[in-house]
């Protein structure tokens, strides 16, 4: 599904978080569909992830408790939700290719996603149903 959302305004990613700890609802899509104008917010701060990644990349424990692999990088925390950045290598060229054959495997999320696409051209996915096991 594909959200409308419009808005001119910026956020930094602590702003974005405190806004998820007090408003977002985990257990209601409606709830998570609503935060869409405040993640495109924070697309919209155009140097967020480069300041937050440069302050963080040196330290010890960097991505030390990140579960994923390949280009995921875990920006915060809070209850029962994260903010992650993706840095999905070109589809056309080898330095995508395990990237790409890795995730054509059929996988599953047991969490809902929103995304908004912050450089480039995006990506697509295909999505299937499953009947419960």
């Amino acid at each position: 599904m594909e959200i409308p959302a419009q808005t001119g305004a910026v956020l930094e990613l602590d702003q974005f978080m405190e806004h998820l700890d007090r408003h977002l609802d985990v257990e209601s899509e409606d709830s998570l569909v609503s935060m869409a104008p405040q993640l495109l917010a924070l697309a919209n701060n155009r140097r967020f992830l480069a300041r937050h990644l440069a302050a963080t990349i040196g330290r010890a424990a960097f991505q030390q408790r990140n579960p994923f692999t390949g280009p995921v990088f875990v920006l915060a925390s809070g209850r029962h939700f994260m903010v992650r950045a993706i840095g999905w290598p070109p589809a056309d060229t080898n330095s995508g290719a395990s990237y790409n054959s890795t995730y054509r495997v059929a996988h599953n999320h047991a969490f809902s996603l929103l995304t908004v696409g912050y450089w480039g051209p995006g990506y697509e996915t295909d999505i299937f149903a499953c009947p419960p096991a």
